[in-house]
């Protein structure tokens, strides 16, 4: 979309959820102002696009009362996100490994050196993001 150029974090976050979280009562978007890397950006935007496919299918957004939060920082070089779900139905860990969740899991690390934790907590699905951020 942007052809090349640096995407601010908050217009990711926006642009990802937006199909999704139907309106800012569902979804809350904070963070530092930072210039993603049109690498990062394309990495993150899948992560996040297969957050909310399955925030909408199987957990917090699936219900009128769930929520997402999804919030960041720039710490130097390093992206650190966070993704909550809440109000949403009862959280267990999948017993199958799929597609989205391998995606989720492996894509960060292998394409930018990253770490993603994600946690199946009874209360809503969180799931952490670190990445270096190469100089936008």
């Amino acid at each position: 979309r942007n052809k090349g150029t640096p995407l601010r974090m908050g217009e990711l976050a926006e642009l990802s959820l937006a199909p999704f979280a139907r309106g800012a009562a569902r979804a809350h978007v904070e963070g530092d102002e930072v210039a993603i890397p049109p690498q990062t950006a394309g990495a993150l935007g899948l992560v996040l696009h297969e957050l909310a496919t399955n925030a909408v299918k199987h957990g917090a957004l699936s219900v009128m009362s769930g929520s997402v939060r999804l919030s960041w920082r720039h710490d130097g070089d390093r992206l650190h996100l966070t993704w909550r779900e809440s109000g949403g139905p009862h959280v267990s860990a999948p017993v199958h490994r799929g597609f989205g969740s391998v995606l989720i899991q492996q894509s960060i690390p292998y394409e930018l050196g990253g770490s993603v934790t994600l946690d199946f907590a009874p209360g809503g699905v969180e799931c952490t993001i670190t990445c270096p951020l190469a100089s936008a």
